[in-house]
């Protein structure tokens, strides 16, 4: 049975509404099923999916930030190379990827099916403040660093 979101008006089955993240929950159809394979599962399964996700997630977040710290280092030390242009391109895709789910990680929309309660941060390694204002902490570190190394470029 495919409802619509209540929110955005979004055709899915899932358990979570996969754009903007608002609850589509059937417990008659869902309650203790896989999403997608509408087979039987117990709570350890989800409970593992759900620590795989978390991994994941925490494991490319520390990739981003690290590629976000490295332009800011490039740009106050005057190190820009093939590698700033890289971290560069690569937060940029993720900016769009993050636009194309309307501010949400693909990770957050995948772990919505696999939580009994989700809360800010439910998806990831990270203290719920930092999960919570992640986008406006590091979005202004990396403009901040981008904005440096375009200094250096053009100005030097």
């Amino acid at each position: 049975m495919i409802k619509k979101c209540p929110k955005c008006l979004k055709q899915d089955a899932a358990r979570y509404c996969p754009v903007c993240g608002t609850e589509m929950f059937f417990p008659e159809r869902f309650e203790g099923k896989d999403v997608k394979t509408k087979k039987a599962v117990s709570n350890s399964t989800n409970g593992s999916k759900l620590l795989l996700i978390k991994l994941a997630h925490t494991a490319i977040w520390c990739v981003f930030v690290a590629a976000i710290f490295y332009v800011l280092y490039a740009g106050i030390f005057d190190k820009v190379n093939f590698m700033v242009w890289i971290c560069v391109v690569s937060v940029f895709i993720e900016g769009i990827v993050l636009m194309i789910f309307k501010g949400k990680c693909p990770f957050t929309i995948m772990g919505y099916n696999y939580a009994e309660n989700p809360q800010v941060g439910f998806d990831i390694f990270l203290p719920a403040w930092l999960a919570k204002n992640n986008k406006l902490i590091f979005s202004t570190i990396f403009f901040i660093g981008f904005g440096l190394v375009l200094f250096r470029v053009f100005i030097k």
